[in-house]
């Protein structure tokens, strides 16, 4: 059987033009990046808002793609928001690195509930499986900033879903001496 996989995304606008250097992105840097993730020829799933709707459905064009509607500002309904608002905006988490007041995971109230929901959205349509899928992989929208646009095809992902069975994680190799974003390592 072929190996055909769905990446499952989101794409919000959760306020990082409001950052101070070294953490602001201006709306159109994620733009620019965007369309060499949401070209790439496999189902997709996209999280997203009203206001990026159409211009997801402009990028994937005819490509099997689901759109799951989302307004980020719902996040605050959930019952494990408030605590991890607590969590943003307690001092002594905020002092765990010098960094860390000025990042959007302290300055952003909807920015660590987005990324914190991350795996749920995966394992949910790892649930609902829309297209039929061998495998399912989250993929950031931002990652066309980091990985040249080349790499970002089918293919690449089609050799990594017959390359494993069961659960693979890729990150970035943080090599922290006392923390992971305001977290003990």
């Amino acid at each position: 059987m072929t190996a055909i996989p769905t990446l499952v995304t989101a794409i919000f606008e959760l306020g990082r033009a409001s950052l101070a250097p070294p953490f602001h992105r201006d709306p159109d840097h994620y733009r620019r990046h965007l369309p060499a993730v949401l070209a790439i020829d496999l189902p997709m799933v996209v999280y997203t808002d009203t206001a990026h709707e159409a211009l997801v459905r402009k990028l994937r064009g005819d490509k099997p793609t689901r759109i799951q509607m989302l307004e980020p500002a719902r996040l605050a309904e959930h019952a494990l928001y408030q605590p991890v608002q607590r969590i943003r905006q307690n001092p002594s988490w905020r002092s765990r690195a010098e960094w860390l007041p000025d990042s959007p995971q302290a300055a952003l109230p909807t920015y660590n509930p987005v990324v914190m929901t991350k795996p749920l959205w995966l394992y949910e349509q790892a649930q609902q499986n829309p297209f039929s899928s061998t495998h399912l992989y989250w993929i950031d929208a931002g990652l066309g900033h980091t990985v040249p646009a080349e790499l970002l095809q089918a293919a690449s992902f089609t050799r990594l879903a017959q390359s494993h069975q069961r659960f693979l994680l890729l990150c970035y190799p943080h090599d922290p001496e006392r923390e992971v974003h305001g977290f003990d390592a």
